[in-house]
């Protein structure tokens, strides 16, 4: 609050996905909820990116904040997919969920394919199925991106692939 206070001009709030917004620590310590709170109470925008079930609480103050937005990560629409590439995050189900709460409340709602899989979640009938289900939330923005593996942690995301998709895949990468 008092950095907030301290400053003359402020541009959107970003509560990002390199940690998770909404993981099961918020429904502890809600210090995501208290950061938004914070936001809206000076009327500054605030955005979200999650791969976890966005809490009502959330989305009640948000939708205080007109020009605030929330952007939900799908990777997949296969359960068991989802489970391998996003192992600590909301059901599939759910996530659809978050963006259909997120329209119903007049928040803008942005679907993100991120990262794309290659050879994994890069099929075109799987994608489209995807958005066409997006849109059906009440989704009008899209963003995409391709997995990026950082160097620190190539090994970890390569044996992954190799364990769960096969040494075929595994060379591809």
């Amino acid at each position: 609050a008092k950095q907030l206070d301290s400053i003359k001009v402020a541009s959107c709030g970003y509560l990002s996905p390199v940690t998770d917004p909404f993981q099961k620590l918020e429904s502890i310590y809600h210090l995501s909820e208290k950061i938004i709170e914070e936001f809206v109470k000076r009327n500054i925008p605030i955005e979200f990116i999650t791969k976890c079930k966005v809490p009502q609480k959330i989305i009640d103050l948000i939708k205080l904040q007109k020009h605030s937005f929330g952007q939900v990560s799908i990777l997949t629409l296969k359960e068991a997919l989802r489970k391998i590439l996003a192992p600590g995050g909301a059901t599939t189900d759910e996530l659809f969920d978050n963006l259909k709460r997120l329209s119903k409340n007049n928040i803008f709602s942005v679907l993100r394919i991120d990262p794309i899989f290659p050879f994994i979640t890069d099929k075109k009938d799987d994608l489209t199925e995807l958005i066409e289900r997006a849109i059906d939330c009440g989704t009008k923005h899209i963003v995409a991106s391709i997995l990026d593996i950082p160097l620190r942690i190539k090994g970890l995301i390569l044996n992954r692939i190799k364990k769960y998709f096969g040494y075929t895949i595994y060379q591809k990468y």
